[in-house]
């Protein structure tokens, strides 16, 4: 039987063969052709959809990728994409009555697309003195994408995500096709005004959209290092004060630019990479005015600072002195040194505030019998860590603390530790078997890790043979790993009895099979071969390694697999815009050498459909019913979070989820506040279908905040909202609180933003807390600080509240 690979080595190994894997792809020419398949909303082939390459520029059009695409899905619903473009990601998918998608490249392979119907938005951009803005860019996106009290929202969500964009006219009127009815966003830019966005909307909508003016333009003109004008390059131009709001455009032919400039001190900067080259330059500019910006190639880039010694990246803070002896007991003229701080909070060596990339990257050499070694940050906490080695000795390591002015080191023979790998199916030797020795350490295993695997490393030869020579002497282990064999240790003791050490690798081989019923075929998008159940991990929900795809047929062939007990995972569709697929554990089987075919019966994974009907005050594009698995226990997080498929209303108030069998519980919230109206538990245990409606009573509030102009030039504002308990059932999202009482929640609320003084949200008719916080765009809280002005409100009777920052 196979040792079982550790996990954390596991995912060391993957890092290492996703580096070598970049490698390579950077040497491959940049055309490349991706083949997919587009479908519709219910599974059925599209044929004659547009697919084209997303250009990196973020100024790009449809209309003008679709004059030059020459690649449309045939009956089938299959295409091939040859892209040309170097570092293009993404590909664009159009089709009349559909709604307008991008993907990533990386996804097409095994994910399917589907493109549902969809309509078309239309509205008109002004100034705030009414006039129409002409040239201005309206970009419509999911609203339910990437919702922060949402937990299945980004990572791991395989479907393809709305991207439709216009242009104003000379009136300022656009038309936006190919877009959801309900719970849309818009993003709207212009030169010379502040950036709008609005959301969530849908087409009932009329969509009258007013724009701020900023104090000024910055123009400019980006030359290349050869003082030629410089094309397509980005053009960033960031306040360098609070709140650090910034805008990016793009170089014309003429490598010409203009951007907005918001007040105060501000960054214009332009990045391009040349010929493989990084260049960049930035100018600081404190009012409008022309800007003449000559890109130069960036000399201290992350890779080559990793490979220069420590005494090029930054000033040592102090030196160590070493010295050593050899075996023999005499002074130790040549010898290699290295110091690294123990960091523990990182789990990683580190040199300086680089990570380790070798030892060999930052070790000094022995002049006279004494190292002067470098060390950096000389104050940490964890200690560290001096590494020394010499011909024909034994790696030296001597934890010592970080007021240490001078160690003395003693070498050792070294005990090279052999052994020979071969196939354990045919005998013969393996050869390019990659081995690497790693110590058992009681208090610091993680923070070795990096270290271990770069430094005491060797390959097998082609008789299958390795000589492991200068590792240090301790009890530890052997690893070994090759592209088409099952990775597997073995345990070793440096220095011990030294008898050879004799490994025979599983071989890796394909292994096809069939999944049954075939209706459910069309609905699966991979198969996933596991050697241990999932746990409750969120970060397993995002996991998608290993996915073989499946087949119309029902057929699928799962590569490199070896003996043992594997758990079956099927993959499955949800209907559009319902996030990330469903993952059903259908049976375990053990696989061994007799193993030729699987036969999987995935009969629990067929999705089941529950639709109903929502009626209310509430405006249709602000709801979407959620359907969660239940929780007895509730979900302590410190903040609101929901998880599973969310499904927005259409126009008419109707809903349609696919979900997979078991008890859930179905919710009716607002998906700009978080706020839940309505929940009903269903069970899908019987393979049956659901039917639910629900009526929801809520009231709109208006939060008006009153602050000074130097506030408000921190930041936005965020309104959060807090429900009594009796409204809050557990089981479906939990706000914190360990007394078994409420305490605040940070995430169910609405962001006011700074330029505005007020905004809305719907509540239910019951008692609620509520405060103000400063909000925050990068977390998933969305806000920070202790809560300010925090009152208590009933939504009957309080329909206007004012708060003082």
């Amino acid at each position: 039987m196979v040792t079982r690979f550790p996990l954390f080595l596991r995912s060391l190994l993957l890092a290492w063969c996703f580096v070598v894997a970049a490698q390579a792809q950077s040497e491959i020419a940049a055309a490349k052709t991706y083949t997919g398949t587009v479908l519709d909303e219910r599974g059925e082939p599209l044929a004659g959809v547009a697919v084209c390459e997303v250009p990196n520029e973020s100024h790009w059009l449809p209309e003008t990728l679709l004059a030059a695409c020459k690649v449309r899905t045939d009956e089938r619903g299959r295409f091939d994409l040859t892209v040309t473009g170097v570092g293009v990601t993404k590909a664009l998918f159009v089709a009349r009555g559909r709604v307008r998608l991008v993907q990533s490249l990386k996804l097409l392979a095994i994910w399917p697309v589907q493109l549902a119907k969809a309509g078309a938005l239309a509205g008109q951009v002004r100034g705030q003195d009414g006039e129409p803005i002409a040239g201005a860019r309206i970009v419509a996106e999911d609203y339910l994408r990437g919702l922060p009290f949402v937990q299945d929202k980004a990572d791991g969500n395989t479907q393809a995500w709305l991207y439709s964009v216009a242009v104003a006219d000379a009136r300022g009127r656009f038309v936006l096709r190919g877009v959801y009815d309900t719970a849309v966003r818009l993003t709207v830019s212009a030169l010379g005004y502040h950036d709008l966005e609005v959301g969530p909307v849908s087409k009932l909508e009329p969509l009258s959209l007013a724009l701020q003016k900023v104090p000024g333009v910055v123009t400019g003109v980006v030359w290349n290092p050869a003082g030629e004008p410089a094309a397509g390059v980005a053009v960033r131009a960031q306040l360098r004060q609070a709140p650090r709001t910034s805008t990016t455009t793009t170089t014309d032919d003429k490598g010409c630019f203009a951007c907005n400039w918001y007040g105060g001190a501000t960054r214009i900067s332009a990045y391009a990479s040349i010929s493989g080259v990084r260049n960049y330059v930035f100018q600081d500019v404190s009012e409008p005015q022309a800007c003449e910006l000559r890109l130069a190639p960036i000399k201290d880039s992350a890779a080559g600072a990793r490979s220069r010694p420590q005494a090029d990246l930054v000033k040592p803070d102090k030196q160590l002195r070493v010295t050593a002896k050899g075996p023999d007991g005499k002074v130790r003229e040549s010898f290699r040194v290295a110091v690294f701080q123990i960091h523990p909070g990182q789990q990683k060596y580190r040199t300086d505030v680089r990570q380790l990339g070798s030892f060999d990257g930052c070790a000094v050499e022995a002049v006279g019998g004494v190292a002067t070694a470098p060390v950096y940050d000389s104050y940490g906490k964890g200690g560290w860590l001096v590494l020394a080695s010499a011909t024909g000795c034994a790696t030296v390591r001597r934890q010592v603390d970080v007021d240490t002015e001078g160690v003395d080191l003693e070498f050792v023979a070294a005990a090279p530790v052999r052994g020979v790998v071969t196939d354990a199916r045919s005998g013969k030797p393996v050869a390019g078997v990659r081995v690497w020795f790693l110590m058992d350490l009681e208090d610091h295993a993680g923070e070795f890790e990096e270290l271990q695997s770069d430094a005491f490393c060797v390959k097998t030869a082609v008789d299958g043979g390795f000589v492991l020579r200068d590792a240090p002497i301790a009890k530890g282990r052997l690893f070994f790993s090759v592209d088409g064999y099952e990775p597997t240790w073995r345990p070793c003791e440096v220095g011990g009895k030294g008898e050879p050490i004799e490994v025979a690798l599983e071989p890796l081989v394909p292994l096809p099979g069939k999944i049954k019923p075939e209706s459910l075929a069309r609905q699966l998008i991979g198969l996933r071969a596991l050697r241990n159940l999932p746990g409750g991990d969120s970060r397993e929900f995002a996991a998608l390694d290993g996915v073989a795809p499946v087949a119309a047929t029902g057929a699928f062939r799962l590569l490199e697999q070896s003996v043992g007990e594997r758990h079956f995972q099927v993959l499955v569709q949800r209907l559009p815009r319902q996030g990330r697929p469903d993952k059903v554990i259908v049976g375990k089987q053990l696989l061994d050498h007799d193993t030729k075919q699987l036969e999987l019966d995935a009969g629990l994974a067929i999705p089941l459909r529950v639709r109903g009907k929502v009626t209310g005050p509430v405006p249709v594009q602000r709801l979407a019913v959620l359907c969660a698995p239940t929780s007895a226990g509730g979900m302590h997080y410190g903040y609101l979070q929901y998880c599973g498929p969310l499904c927005s209303l259409a126009i008419d108030g109707s809903y349609d989820l696919q979900a997979v069998r078991g008890k859930r519980v179905l919710a009716v919230i607002d998906v700009v506040s978080g706020v839940m109206y309505a929940r009903a538990d269903v069970d899908l245990s019987d393979g049956r279908d659901q039917q639910r409606d629900f009526r929801i009573d809520a009231h709109e509030v208006t939060v008006r905040i009153e602050a000074s102009d130097e506030e408000r030039a921190v930041g936005d504002f965020f309104f959060e909202v807090l429900p009594s308990r009796e409204f809050w059932p557990q089981g479906i999202g939990q706000i914190s609180g360990s007394d078994g009482r409420l305490s605040y929640c940070r995430g169910m609320g609405v962001r006011v933003p700074a330029t505005s003084s007020e905004a809305s949200l719907w509540l239910p008719p019951c008692a609620w807390q509520v405060g103000l916080r400063r909000y925050s765009r990068y977390s998933g809280a969305q806000a920070n600080g202790a809560a300010r002005a925090a009152q208590g409100i009933d939504p009957q009777k309080d329909r206007v509240v004012k708060l003082t920052w």
